[in-house]
């Protein structure tokens, strides 16, 4: 037994679709590319070149809907790392840019670096639940030049080894951007708030994410689930700390113990000064720092990518 969450029922679902072909068709949407405007006018959508308003008979969205993929799979390079969409299933993703960081040694807020972006990456990889990255925090880059482009895309992958998301706003840089993948990939084509990053409350929302995902596995119901024999034998009353059955099912993932928090005694805990969850999220964030290693580049992808630095920094006027 899975544990369902349907949000909108099936009429519902039905009169937005009808609503949203209505906007569509009426309103439109304004298309700033004259390519894009090229495209869509030669698959049939409707256009005033005057205001750059694109409308969409409902006849073309239905049909360019039928062609649209029911499924595909989110791509990263870690080896036999792949995340279906679409499936059933679902993953985290770290994302937002802000510029500002909390600092979790100081408490401060401050303005973002680029070692925080490095460490907030690093952190991600480390943590197999999050399956897709977009930059986490932004801000941080010393200019605008396409050598400063390519670090920053080259580094992304080298920090994260599953699927990474990103944008950028000159339109020149797809070029390069592509140029990292082709090196990175061989040709493949969040978190926190949206101002300010915090370490260790990413790793509280992913423990949120753990406690969600265990509460969509639902409960297993299967025949040699039930325990009644061992009800019978504790009876009213009784305790099951010495049944078999509890310490099989403790040690086989039944329940969740989250890695945060405090979990002994009341007495312990003011012994330890009173700990509390951040105090823990702050000591857990260090340690994965101090242990996680990403998946290397290979010899051939960083000399590449060393190339096409330096094709970016000629570019920008530096020396050849």
């Amino acid at each position: 037994m899975k544990t369902r969450i349907e949000v909108l029922a099936p009429d519902e679902r039905a009169q937005v679709h009808e609503r949203s072909l209505h906007v569509l068709a009426k309103v439109g949407m304004r298309v700033d590319s004259d390519e894009g405007r090229r495209i869509l006018r030669d698959a049939g959508a409707l256009f005033d070149e005057s205001t750059r308003m694109v409308r969409y008979p409902p006849a073309l969205v239905d049909e360019l809907l039928a062609l649209a993929p029911r499924q595909f799979s989110l791509g990263g390079r870690r080896p036999g790392w792949e995340f279906p969409l679409n499936a059933g299933e679902s993953t985290m993703c770290l994302d937002g840019g802000p510029t500002m960081v909390l600092d979790r040694h100081s408490g401060e807020r401050r303005p973002s670096t680029r070692a925080d972006w490095l460490e907030a990456i690093r952190l991600s990889d480390a943590i197999d639940e999050i399956g897709m990255l977009w930059s986490p925090v932004s801000g941080w880059l010393p200019d605008k030049s396409r050598t400063s482009f390519v670090d920053y895309a080259a580094g992304m992958q080298r920090a994260f080894s599953r699927h990474v998301q990103d944008s950028f706003d000159d339109p020149a840089e797809a070029r390069w951007q592509l140029e990292v993948l082709e090196i990175v990939f061989g040709g493949r084509g969040g978190l926190a708030g949206s101002t300010i990053f915090s370490f260790e409350q990413t790793l509280v929302d992913v423990e949120i994410w753990r406690l969600c995902r265990k509460a969509h596995a639902g409960i297993e119901v299967a025949d040699d689930r039930w325990l009644t024999e061992a009800l019978e034998r504790v009876g009213p009353g009784g305790q099951f700390l010495s049944e078999k059955s509890t310490r099989v099912n403790t040690r086989s993932g039944e329940w969740h113990f989250s890695q945060l928090g405090w979990h002994d005694s009341c007495d312990a805990w003011t012994a330890a000064g009173c700990p509390d969850a951040l105090d823990g999220a702050r000591e857990k964030v260090d340690a994965i720092l101090a242990a996680h290693r990403p998946l290397p580049f290979g010899e051939d992808v960083e000399g590449a990518l060393a190339e096409l630095r330096g094709r970016a920094l000629r570019h920008d006027g530096g020396p050849s």
